[in-house]
């Protein structure tokens, strides 16, 4: 029985042309208990735009989070919270 809610927190920096095998790969796995949360570090590329399509088409809910560029480590914490 799969209750307990799994978030995966990825942090994303200008990675739009690698999002959809990314994204793919998560909505992929057997356990479908799943939410995506992803932390754009300030990309300048169309990373957001890219994030916002597979938000409205994916399986698995996505919530998207935009931050000034402060590191990787920075957007894990702010997507922890």
């Amino acid at each position: 029985m799969e209750t307990a809610l799994i978030s995966v927190i990825v942090p994303v920096y200008n990675v739009a042309q690698y999002l959809e095998k990314s994204i793919a790969s998560i909505q992929r796995q057997t356990y479908h208990n799943l939410e995506i949360i992803l932390v754009d570090d300030g990309s300048t590329d169309n990373t957001h735009d890219m994030v916002m399509k597979f938000a409205e088409e994916g399986f698995i809910p996505i919530r998207y989070f935009f931050k000034p560029n402060g590191g990787k480590h920075r957007a894990i914490n702010e997507g922890v919270k």
